[in-house]
């Protein structure tokens, strides 16, 4: 937001206010920053800009005694100027048109013709922006790029020049809603255009899927026959449809193969099945792809099962398990075609095979354990540990947390007796802090209560108890 360099004034109102009131007075309205047109008369503002020389750094100004110009009067005709400058106002005089906190420019634009797909197109967005305000943009935001115009729709919440966000919203308000797309390919069913089945020419197709190629900039229907054929149709130059064969299907590989047996030549062939030759040409040196498709899956079945069998036997334990993860697609293709086969034989190979259990003599581990504890309350003890001595600070030294702390706890009786009887409460821990802190200052002849505090590092948080102790030792000397 820039900041104003003097007063500005409408010279309209001036004369009006001369008028009326008989005095000038400045308006709030007129004082709003960036504002360039009156509100009321649609003139441009004129700067009133004191002399440093003649006034502080902070006085007060009165129009009265100012000479205002009122005889510059330039009107604006441009009404995206006119209506923002009644915006502006609008919001000083608490009757804003948007609230920031409920902003959602890409939810707009997402329902706009700008949105294609996933993406936004940018450029044609900021272009229609540009076109909409037509010169206006640099009066309002002078020296400013345009790179604001699309970052403001991904960030609202950003900090953006209140003005950029009033242009956004008056612009958005006209946006028309884009218009569903609908097929170019007329109503469904669709003619199959294999000429290996008995349907063809007959409108069969219902399973049809649409979208939008971005880099060709054209509609693309996909269509799926009951035969097996997968086709796609499109329009080139508006008029001129254009198919494309994605998937022949099991129908039309079969006639080929009868065809191929017949030894007729490929342009016979071809023209049989509605094609050319190359493409008969390339089928012909690949005779697995034009297997019937029901022995085509039970060959594939009986493969894989034996690879399954297989792959099941190189693991001792964990079969199952070691098997998925070694080979994830054959898993996932038997689930698939060969279910309850491959739900028998796992069942079979995951009973009695399990790893046996790591045997622990955990007695004896917890034995070891609770001398540890032992060892390390002793040696904080004897090194004058400072702090207070907890289960966590015992465990993370003898690094036996999973163990005292873990899921395990149950099977270590003797460890947690010996731990709970040597950790301190925190009025066990206060209270070694005065007992260490009243010895320390017996002998200097300073014992007072808030030293003793002090220097026990004690605060807020010392509890009844320890005050007790503390007061108890003031009060007797002991």
């Amino acid at each position: 937001m820039t900041r104003n360099k003097g007063l500005k004034y409408c010279p309209v109102c001036a004369v009006e206010d001369k008028i009326n009131l008989g005095v000038h007075y400045w308006h709030r309205v007129h004082q709003i920053p960036d504002l360039l047109l009156c509100p009321q008369h649609q003139c441009y503002l004129i700067l009133h800009v004191a002399k440093a020389n003649d006034h502080g750094r902070s006085i007060y100004i009165d129009a009265n005694e100012v000479n205002l110009t009122t005889d510059l009067i330039q009107q604006e005709s441009n009404p995206r100027l006119i209506d923002l400058s009644e915006q502006m106002a609008s919001i000083l005089y608490g009757q804003p048109s948007f609230d920031i906190n409920t902003i959602d420019y890409h939810k707009i634009v997402g329902k706009s013709v700008f949105q294609q797909g996933s993406n936004m197109n940018e450029r044609g967005f900021v272009k229609s922006f540009m076109n909409f305000y037509d010169g206006s943009l640099e009066k309002l935001l002078p020296g400013i790029s345009s790179n604001w115009i699309a970052r403001i729709i991904k960030r609202p919440l950003h900090f953006f020049h209140p003005v950029r966000h009033l242009m956004m919203t008056r612009f958005l308000l006209q946006l028309q809603p884009k218009q569903p797309e609908l097929p170019l390919f007329g109503e469904g069913p669709w003619q199959c255009i294999n000429k290996a089945s008995n349907h063809f020419g007959m409108k069969i197709i219902t399973n049809i899927s649409y979208h939008f190629d971005h880099k060709a900039g054209k509609q693309i229907a996909k269509l799926s026959c009951e035969c097996g054929m997968v086709y796609t149709k499109s329009y080139l130059d508006g008029n001129k449809e254009f198919t494309r064969i994605i998937e022949w299907g099991p129908v039309w590989l079969n006639l080929l193969k009868r065809e191929l047996a017949l030894k007729k030549s490929y342009r016979n062939i071809a023209k049989t099945l509605g094609t050319d030759a190359k493409t008969i040409s390339k089928y012909a040196s690949k005779p697995t792809a034009v297997e019937e498709p029901s022995t085509s899956v039970n060959k594939k079945k009986i493969t894989n099962r034996k690879k399954w069998e297989t792959l099941l036997k190189k693991f001792k334990y964990h079969k199952v398990i070691c098997s998925r993860k070694r080979n994830p697609a054959l898993y996932i293709w038997l689930y698939r075609h060969d279910r309850e086969w491959l739900l028998q034989i796992n069942e079979r190979n995951s009973l009695g095979h399990s790893t046996p259990e790591l045997r622990l003599d955990w007695a004896s581990l917890d034995k070891s354990v609770m001398d540890l504890i032992i060892k390390t309350v002793e040696k904080l003890k004897k090194e004058n540990y400072k702090g207070r001595i907890t289960k966590s600070l015992i465990s993370k030294i003898i690094c036996a947390q999973h163990h005292l702390l873990g899921k395990n706890v149950e099977k270590f009786p003797l460890s947690t007796r010996a731990l709970n009887s040597n950790v301190e409460s925190i009025d066990q821990y206060q209270h070694r802090k005065i007992l260490e802190t009243i010895n320390e200052l017996k002998s200097t002849n300073q014992l007072k209560g808030w030293k003793i505090m002090r220097k026990a590092g004690l605060g807020k948080n010392i509890s009844e108890a320890s005050k007790n102790l503390i007061t108890k030792h003031l009060n007797y000397g002991t």
